[in-house]
Parts: C-alpha cells; structure tokens; sequence
C-alpha cells in the first residue's frame, strides 16, 4: 500500500514537469502582469505625481472590462482573425494579437504623463484592460483544449501560480524598480515610473515565447459548422420568399431611381451648406469678395457635371434592372442567413448546449458555481479594514498579506493540483470549500485577541493556502463544464457567474461589521460558506457524466504526446 501510494504520487507530480504544464505557467505570469499595471500599481503613481483621489478612484473603473468579458468572448471563440489565425491557429493567433495589443499599450502607458495629460494615460490603460481581458478569455480557451480534464488540475496549479507571480511583479516589482531608478526616492519622478512601465512591457514577451512554443490544441469543431450550415439553408429558404415581397421592389425602385436621388442629395448640400462654404473660401481669398448664390451656383453645377461624368444619361433596360434587383435580394438575403446563423451559432449555441448536456442539473451546477466562493469573497472585502482596525501598520499588512499571502496561495495551488491529480476534482472540491469557510474562524479570533502578529501570520497562512488549494479545484472544475466547440465562451461565463452573487454579498459586509461586529461577521462568514458542501453534493449526485471518464482512459497518451 505504501509503495502504490507513493507510486501515484509520483505520478502526479510528474505531470508539472509536462511541457503543457510549463507553458501555462507562462502564460499565467502573461495573463497575471497587466492586472495590476491597471489597478494598484497605477493607483500608487497617480497619486505620487499628486492627482486627485477622485480621479484616482474613476481610474479603478478601468478594471470593470474584466468584468464583461463575457461580451465579446463569441467573437473571441469564433471568428478567425487575418493572417494570425492563419499562421498560428485559432487559439495561438488570438493570444498572439492580444499580446501584442498589450506590449503597444503597456509601452503608451510608459510614454504617458499623468500631470500633463491624464486623458492619454487612461486611454492606453483602457486599452490594456480590454487586451488582457481578451487574453484571459482565449488563455482559458486553450487550457481547457489542451489536455483532458485529468490533467486540467496541473494546469490551473500551474497558470495559479505563473498569475500570482506575475502579481507580485507588477506590484512590488514595479514599486522597487521606480524606487532604484528615482535620483530621489522621496519624491516623485517621471522617468523612474516610464522605465517601471518599460520594463514590465518587455516582461510580456514571456507570453509571447510561450505562445510560439505552444502547441496548438487539436479540436474539432465540424459538428458546430453543420449545426450552423444546415441553420443557414434553413434561414435561406424561410428568408426568400418574405424579402422577396419588399426587398426585391425596394431593390429595384434604388437601381431605377437611385442615381436622381443622389444628385438631388448632392444639390441640396449645396445649397445648405453654401454659406459656411463660403465663409471658408473668403478666409483663404481674403482680397475677393465672394457672393453666396455665386457659390452656390457654381457648387451646384460642378456636382451636376460630375454626376454626368460617372453615371451619364442613358439607363438601363426595365428588365436588365429586375434582374439585377432579384440579384442584390438573393445576395442580402445570403448574408442575412449567414450573419443570423452565425449569431445563434456563436452566442446561443453556447447556452443551449451546456444545458442539452446537463439538463436539470444545470441549474445546480450554476448555484453551485454561483455560492463555491461566497465566504472566500464576503471575508476578502472586509480584510484590509479589518487589519487596520485591529491596528496593523501599513508594512505590517503589505509584508504579511500582500507578499507573505500571495507566496502561501502560490504554495497552495500546487498543492491543490497535487491533490486533484491524486484524488480527483470533486473530492478536493469539498476539501477547498470547507478549508476556505473554516477558515475564517480565526480571523474572528484574531478579532478577540486584538492586535497580534503571530496569530495574525498562522491565519494569513492557513487562509491563502485553502484558497489555492480551493481555487485550483474550483478553476479545474470549471473547465470541465466546457465543450470544446465553446470553450472561450462558455468559460468566460461561468467565471462571470462565479463572482455576480458572491459580489453582490459582499457589498453588504461593512454594514454587517458596523452591525454586529467582526466575530459575529467571520463567524457568518463561515456559516454561509457551509451550505455548499450540500450544494457539492446534490451536483455530484444528480449530474450526468462528464468528459472526465473519457479523458481519464487517455491521459497516459496524452502526457506522452
């Protein structure tokens, strides 16, 4: 028993050394850096070069695009982009695009100055915002699409660990990158917070070796294209005849009449725009004086002739004209089809899909979803005023849950991906969700207690190294409610699910605190964050079965591949 513990052990830990494995590792550290470029790092030199907290606090609705990147994930998971997706494939080409969006706006970051033009600065923060949350949306595509769901819980550890690595780049690495370069680290320099900037834009080219090195993941999706084919004929056939009774006579009343409604347009700009016209030709003539009508007229006559030159007098035959006109309704009537057909396929389909598949038990997959974090969140929004309150000091908090924190939740989730490649997804699902609501009990007795380093550190640490061990479990279950076909878009709503309730919670919790106190909040902290062992459960019992059985039968081939 002992040698075949250790034997699958091995095993388990032998999947980290994948080539997948590394790959996602640096595509997390790509995925993690410009989070924070954005939010706390931009933040702390705005206000060092003296702009106003307001402006500082509508910089923080920057960060709001992760939030709907559900949005555009269609068109992220559909639509081929020229020459990238040709030369790299669908997931490598859209990971390639973003990435260098990201590099271009990193680098106008760089170049930007906040006490000369504010507005600049938030245009190319914006931009890396929507570079990165583009990037968050087809990296996740192409995790799922990569390995089976066996080898999933590797590779959420892995991208876990390359994303709070990254974090921790852009945040203390950046601080202590302006703090060297600055002539005068008390005051504030320009140029010290350029070459921070600079330096993290060519940190990103860690993302973009490893998206030349990746492989791209082998999927297929001709079903999705039949499904969306045979709805485009379908489209066609219902379309045509309804178009033909107003489109085809619309069609051909413009090819008939077209050419005099557009002269009698050109005419009537003319004529109103006439004296600003003038007005404009009088300041590059100053010494002529120029009358409207004569403008006008002239304007007028030279619209008329070049209406002659291109279109001449002579029309068509009736008959050529209804020929052409039934030509442009089939065309329109072809693109309609294709564009609604392709609509459905990449925005709907997702949705139908995912509940064809699980059918009544997808509503307790979402509630499961939905609730899996609720006591991770409630307490995490509450932590940095709690640890004031109790009277930490500002290193205190930095070195103990900025720093100290992100390295045990970078511990525990490759702890976690240890335990899923060992135990399985949902065995370490309700390992994660009762350490991390369990866990809040010793912040309400650090709330008893008072101001105390030591139980202060033994909480930072049990708390941070449940969440990596409950967010690896979590992200790897997430990927495995995916389908291939839908993966970008499907992922990106789920996760979009995964924090709506558990926010909206959370927004209750300073009152709750002014209310009834810190005990009684952690302690409900952790109470709320019990019912989904039931909710884990319930899933585990009802769903049908998933990917995973499949996927387990081939991860011997896939490792060696």
């Amino acid at each position: 028993m002992p040698q075949s513990f250790f034997a699958s052990t091995r095993d388990a830990l032998s999947i980290y050394f994948h080539k997948r494995v590394l790959i996602l590792l640096l595509l997390g550290f790509s995925a993690g850096l410009p989070l924070m470029l954005v939010f706390s790092t931009l933040s702390f030199w705005l206000r060092e070069a003296g702009v106003d907290r307001a402006a500082i606090g509508y910089f923080s609705w920057v960060a709001l695009i992760y939030a709907f990147k559900w949005a555009w994930s269609p068109l992220v998971d559909r639509m081929p982009l020229p020459l990238f997706s040709q030369l790299f494939g669908r997931r490598r080409g859209w990971m390639l695009f973003s990435q260098l969006l990201l590099i271009a706006a990193i680098l106008g970051m760089a170049g930007s100055d906040p006490m000369e033009d504010l507005t600049h600065l938030a245009l190319f923060a914006l931009m890396v915002a929507f570079s990165s949350a583009t990037q968050d949306i087809v990296v996740d595509a192409f995790r799922i699409e990569s390995a089976p769901e066996k080898m999933q819980a590797a590779l959420a550890a892995a991208y876990q660990v390359g994303y709070r690595s990254a974090m921790i780049i852009a945040t203390a690495g950046s601080l202590t990158i302006a703090a060297w370069v600055s002539p005068t680290p008390e005051s504030y320099d320009l140029q010290s917070w350029q070459t921070a900037y600079l330096v993290m834009a060519g940190l990103m080219g860690i993302g973009i070796l490893a998206t030349l090195f990746a492989k791209e993941p082998a999927v297929d999706i001709s079903s999705i294209g039949e499904e969306e084919a045979n709805l485009r004929d379908r489209l066609r056939a219902n379309l045509a005849p309804r178009l033909s009774v107003w489109a085809a006579p619309a069609n051909l009343f413009i090819l008939r009449h077209g050419k005099l409604l557009l002269l009698l347009l050109g005419l009537y700009f003319c004529f109103s725009l006439a004296e600003p016209f003038t007005q404009v030709l009088q300041s590059y003539f100053p010494s002529q004086a120029l009358n409207t009508d004569a403008v006008t007229l002239a304007s007028m006559g030279l619209i008329l002739l070049l209406w002659l030159l291109i279109f001449g007098v002579k029309s068509k035959d009736r008959a050529i004209q209804e020929q052409e006109a039934k030509q442009l309704t089939q065309a329109g009537t072809d693109r309609m089809a294709a564009f609604i057909s392709w609509l459905y396929s990449a925005v709907a389909l997702p949705f139908i899909d995912f509940f064809r598949r699980y059918g009544k038990s997808a509503i307790l997959i979402l509630m499961l979803i939905s609730c899996y974090r609720i006591s991770d969140i409630v307490m995490g929004i509450m932590a940095n005023v709690f640890y004031v309150d109790m009277g930490f000091s500002k290193e205190e908090i930095a070195t103990l849950s900025k720093v100290y924190g992100l390295i045990m939740t970078l511990v525990g989730s490759a702890f976690g991906g240890v335990l899923l490649a060992r135990f399985g997804t949902i065995k370490i699902l309700y390992v994660g969700a009762f350490l991390v609501a369990t866990t809040n009990l010793l912040f309400a007795l650090q709330a008893m207690v008072g101001y105390n380093v030591p139980l202060l550190t033994l909480a930072i640490s049990v708390d941070n190294f449940s969440g990596g061990i409950a967010t690896a479990a979590f992200i790897a279950y997430l990927s495995s409610l995916t389908s291939s076909g839908y993966s970008a878009t499907q992922y990106a709503l789920l996760s979009s699910v995964m924090l709506l309730f558990p926010k909206f919670i959370a927004g209750f919790s300073g009152a709750w605190v002014n209310a009834f106190g810190y005990v009684n909040f952690f302690v409900s902290a952790s109470i709320i964050g019990l019912p989904v062992l039931l909710l884990i459960w319930l899933v585990q019992k009802n769903s049908p079965p998933r990917r995973a059985d499949t996927a387990q039968n081939t991860l011997k081939s896939q490792i060696n591949d």
